[in-house]
This record gives structure tokens, C-alpha cells and sequence, in this order.
């Protein structure tokens, strides 16, 4: 059921994606040149098709978190890592965060992306290199105000036996 209702949200959520992206084409239909408007039509299909593959990539493992050492300046001494998301596109190859994460939060998956992170930084960590240091794990301003932020982020710590202090939460702009 819970899955059957995900995928309905999921649908709902593309839908309003492609809804809001022809508003806005219709609003500027009278603008500009007819090359104008095949960019906007190519970089509509571009969204379309991110949107659409990117719950299929958290279902089938297509997502990789690389780790950055963040290393304390003043004495050269690794003091944690930071947790990058990568997307393992089947026919772009490597995909950074810019190139889906805006997609992703428009089409109302960034839920799915946060359980996906926090998981999989949670199942690495005792695998890093000083195991006892923090990962920073980014979050963009709609996830900080999810209101199952909290819940969520405790949940997976002790899903997999962690203390809070190992994970930091960073903000990005």
C-alpha cells in the first residue's frame, strides 16, 4: 500500500511539473524567435526525462555518494568527510548534483532522496577511514523544513546503531 502511494505521489508530483512547465510556455508564447522556443521545448523535455528517470534511479541502486575528507587546517589532520551525490545515469554517465537535484525537487522526490542519503552515509561510515569522524550530509532548504526531517534523520541512526554526533547536517545555498 505504502509503496502503491509513493508511486501515485510520485505520478502526481511529474504532473504538476509538466502543468506548471507549459503555464509558463504558454505565458511566453508570444515571445521571441521560433529557435527561442525550441531551446525552452528541449530544455522542458531534458526536465521531463530527469524527472521521470530519477525515481527509477533510486529504485534501482543508480545513485553513488562519494566522500571529500574535510581536513582541520592548522594541524593537516582529517576531521570528518562530506557526502556528495552523484547519479550514475544509464546513457549520460556521471551526473552531478546541478544537473537533477532542481528536477528532483520540483517533481516532489527530494523525500525519497533524503532516505537514499542518509542510508547509504549511515551503511558507509563505519567503512571510512576514521570511522569516528562526522559526514556532512547536504540538504537543500525544502528538506530542512520537511516536517519528518527529525523523525527520519533518527530513525536511520538507529536503524544502524549510530549516535547523532556523527552526522552533521549542512545547509547549502
Amino acid at each position: 500500500l505504502l509503496s502503491a502511494l509513493e508511486y501515485s505521489h510520485s505520478l502526481m508530483a511529474k504532473t504538476n511539473v509538466v502543468t506548471t512547465e507549459l503555464l509558463n510556455k504558454l505565458g511566453r508564447s508570444g515571445e521571441g524567435v521560433a529557435s527561442d522556443w525550441h531551446e525552452q521545448e528541449d530544455l522542458w523535455r531534458d526536465s521531463m526525462d530527469i524527472a521521470t528517470r530519477f525515481s527509477a534511479a533510486l529504485a534501482d541502486n543508480q545513485l553513488v555518494m562519494h566522500y571529500q575528507p574535510v581536513v582541520a587546517m592548522d594541524t593537516a589532520t582529517l576531521v570528518g568527510w562530506e557526502a556528495l551525490c552523484r547519479w550514475e545515469h544509464p546513457t549520460r554517465g556521471l551526473l552531478k548534483p546541478a544537473e537533477f537535484l532542481q528536477v528532483a525537487e520540483q517533481s516532489g522526490q527530494m523525500p525519497g532522496l533524503l532516505r537514499w542519503s542518509l542510508q547509504r552515509v549511515c551503511r558507509d561510515l563505519p567503512k571510512l577511514p576514521h570511522s569516528q569522524a562526522r559526514v556532512s550530509v547536504n540538504l537543500t532548504h525544502g528538506q530542512l523544513l520537511d516536517e519528518r526531517l527529525l523523525l527520519i534523520i533518527e530513525s536511520t541512526l538507529q536503524q544502524f546503531s549510530l549516535e547523532p554526533y556523527v552526522l552533521e547536517i549542512e545547509l547549502k545555498e
